[in-house]
């Protein structure tokens, strides 16, 4: 009588199956591993990518305020519209830019800022996360201010105009010293890697943890609360 080699070839065939078993779980454990240890650097060096594209953004807005200092005896655009052509600072500027998606950030693009009618266009709200500090920058012709002009900031190297913004106070393009609003520091933006782009009075742009901006050795100097 024969031998049942079917029942043999069973028996011999079941540790090879539990050792590809075994095999595929690990194979899959250490991508899953790998998998969590890389996809938050990749994460992060996506997010770093945004942030130098937007401190591009941020030297060129530097530099459209340069040229239009330069063209205006120095004097710097009043912050909220103005009487005669009744435009927001940010949109005096707009003929020394290139386009208006430099008011957009890669990182922010549900934050907007809203504009009154102007150069025959509505009133309209658009991608914008840029502000001036209301309680520095010049506000209104009607306002007294110790500060109208380029000549009147001592450190300009120093000290921020252009700062990120959020819409956690207002959708208008400002931020609030945080000496003087402490209660209004969530307006001030830190979606770069916990921090934001800074354009300053001579036209360079860099990045800032949001704690330099708020309590850092330089942080009066930088949102002009000191000015000598």
């Amino acid at each position: 009588m024969g031998e049942d080699w079917s029942a043999t070839a069973n028996y011999e065939a079941k540790p090879v199956l539990q050792k590809e078993t075994k095999g595929r779980f690990f194979s899959g454990y250490i991508i899953a591993i790998l998998a969590a240890i890389l996809f938050p650097v990749f994460a992060k060096a996506r997010e770093k990518a945004r942030q130098t594209a937007c401190l591009s953004n941020a030297k060129q807005l530097g530099i459209a305020l340069m040229q239009y200092v330069q063209d205006y005896d120095e004097q710097l655009p009043y912050a909220y519209f103005e009487a005669p052509d009744q435009k927001y600072g940010m949109q005096k500027l707009a003929p020394y830019m290139k386009n208006e998606q430099i008011w957009a950030c890669p990182s922010g693009t549900t934050v907007v800022s809203g504009f009154y009618a102007s150069d025959g266009l509505p009133a309209r709200t658009i991608a914008h996360g840029w502000g001036v500090d209301q309680y520095h920058y010049p506000y209104r012709a009607i306002y007294s201010a110790a500060i109208k002009s380029l000549n009147d900031i001592k450190q300009p190297a120093a000290s921020g105009v252009f700062f990120e913004k959020t819409n956690a106070v207002t959708t208008m393009p400002y931020v609030y010293c945080p000496f003087h609003g402490p209660t209004l520091t969530a307006q001030i933006a830190d979606r770069h890697n916990d921090g934001l782009n800074v354009s300053f009075y001579d036209g360079h742009a860099k990045w800032r943890s949001k704690q330099s901006v708020l309590s850092g050795a330089d942080a009066q100097r930088l949102w002009l609360h000191d000015n000598s």
